[in-house]
Parts: structure tokens; sequence; C-alpha cells
């Protein structure tokens, strides 16, 4: 529920969010758009330097990529920085959605996507009881 507060008047009006079958947040940025597919020579926007950026190369251990920021020269980005523009790749992963993850520790472990949000995918382990501890973003995991 959202509850709305009009201080000079001292009314309250309470209005129900929409029900949604998953307690996730939107995908992506405020607009909704989905999670990027990060691939190495595609381009994003960059939310720190609001601007375009190419990547060159993703470093799944830190959870960055090396990114040419035009005019600028070469950063490291955060995953969570990184957000799809018109032309970049984006993911199709959808919440109940039975995935193989391709990195880490984890990795060919197959697990069911329980949570999608703008800081990475969330995946409970089909031989595990709780969630993992780790997010995980769409270029890390395959469809099962």
């Amino acid at each position: 529920m959202i509850l709305c507060e009009n201080i000079h008047a001292s009314q309250t009006a309470v209005e129900a969010l929409p029900a949604k079958d998953s307690g996730s947040f939107p995908q992506g940025d405020p607009g909704g758009d989905p999670l990027p597919l990060l691939q190495e020579k595609a381009t994003y926007w960059s939310s720190s330097f609001k601007r375009e950026v190419k990547v060159f190369q993703i470093f799944d251990e830190f959870s960055e990529a090396s990114c040419q920021v035009s005019g600028r020269g070469r950063f490291s980005l955060t995953f969570t920085d990184l957000q799809c523009l018109s032309q970049s790749p984006r993911s199709d992963f959808s919440v109940g959605d039975k995935v193989v993850i391709l990195v880490g520790k984890h990795k060919e472990t197959f697990a069911t996507i329980t949570t999608i949000r703008a800081d990475g995918i969330w995946l409970k382990c089909d031989d595990r009881r709780k969630p993992l501890a780790k997010t995980f973003f769409p270029h890390q995991l395959a469809k099962a």
C-alpha cells in the first residue's frame, strides 16, 4: 500500500499497489528497462558519467567492466552503473525461469530466478533451502 498524507489539510489517502506475483522491483532503471545483457564491444548508458560508454572487457569476479567513456578515456564501471540504451543488448529473463550459472563458485549449477532488480538477479539453487547470497547478471546465466 501507498500511504499519502497532506500535512496542510491533515488528510490521509491510502492506495493499494498493483498486484504482482513476485515481490521484485521493476527491472533496470526507473523507466522499467530490463537489465542489460553485458557484452564486450556493446554500448550502454553510464549512470555515473551520464553518457554512452562502450564495454571493452568484463571482469565477473569484480562485477565490473572496463569501459571507454567518450572524451574521458577508459574506466572500470560496476555492472549496476550500466543501463540499456535503445541499441544495447537486453536480457529476457523472468522470475521463475530455470537457469544455469555460467561463472564463479556455483558454475554449472541449476537454479530458479526468484527476484530481478536493478542490482542483479537473485537465484535459489534447486538443491538449497535458501537463496544464494550473491546476485548475478544476465551475461552470467543461461536458460536451462
